[in-house]
């Protein structure tokens, strides 16, 4: 998005659906993350539990583990760049404004209280929340 948008969600019902959508994903993207570390494990340790030196790591297995990080990188940045929790406080459950400048969502205090601490800072106009 090239522009600042907040999305505003008053009616209760939809508040419900929203929030529970929010949590589905985030439950998801958690248990998808922990899939990926366990298979992370069964490459990076041997069969006592030791950590393997990354010297013996066959090729193969050395670009399934760069697979695996990747995947686990997106989907930690998933979630985290989306508007399921706000980029500051992590809140799940208000309604959210993205920041065009920062590329991510805030919650609506959240973002003014980062856009008064920035107008402080400069010369009175905020140039990061606009």
């Amino acid at each position: 998005m090239k522009k600042k948008k907040s999305i505003v969600i008053n009616n209760p019902h939809l508040v419900k659906i929203r929030d529970n959508l929010r949590i589905l994903l985030i439950r998801w993207a958690s248990s998808e993350w922990d899939r990926l570390k366990e298979e992370e494990r069964g490459i990076s340790y041997d069969g006592n539990g030791r950590v393997r030196h990354p010297n013996s790591y066959s090729a193969d297995e050395k670009s399934k583990l760069n697979k695996i990080r990747k995947k686990m990188t997106e989907t930690f940045e998933l979630v985290d760049n989306s508007i399921c929790k706000c980029f500051r406080c992590v809140a799940t459950n208000k309604n959210m404004t993205y920041n065009p400048v920062e590329k991510a969502w805030f919650c609506f205090q959240c973002y003014e209280e980062m856009k008064r601490w920035t107008m402080k800072k400069k010369t009175g106009i905020s140039v990061r929340f606009p």
